[in-house]
């Protein structure tokens, strides 16, 4: 598992799918999840989401840049996702973390 770990914490910025996971080990989406929850007790795509939310976290923190570039140079997409996954799993909003954890003024 550890180099679909190492390609998640390079990638993240890009769309990783299961079957870019399973290409890498030649293993089902199945035993990936398996081994990989028993290993980082979490699934492949939740593993995804908290590597992107914790580089969105030090750029909120960090740079004067766009909430939404932010999202996009995280890997999202979808400006709404990146915000609904951003709160689900730090319990702020993009904004209200940036105000409550600004280290400079930019």
């Amino acid at each position: 598992m550890r180099l679909i770990k190492d390609y998640i914490d390079c990638h993240y910025m890009q769309n990783i799918t299961m079957d870019d996971l399973c290409r890498l080990e030649g293993l089902t989406p199945q035993h990936i999840c398996r081994i990989f929850k028993s290993c980082t007790r979490m699934r492949p795509m939740e593993y995804i989401a908290r590597i992107r939310i914790d580089n969105a976290e030090k750029m909120l923190t960090h740079t004067g840049h766009s909430i939404s570039k932010i999202a996009y140079w995280c890997g999202f997409d979808n400006e709404n996702y990146f915000w609904k996954t951003f709160k689900q799993i730090t319990g702020s909003t993009p904004g209200e973390y940036r105000k409550n954890n600004r280290l400079d003024k930019y």
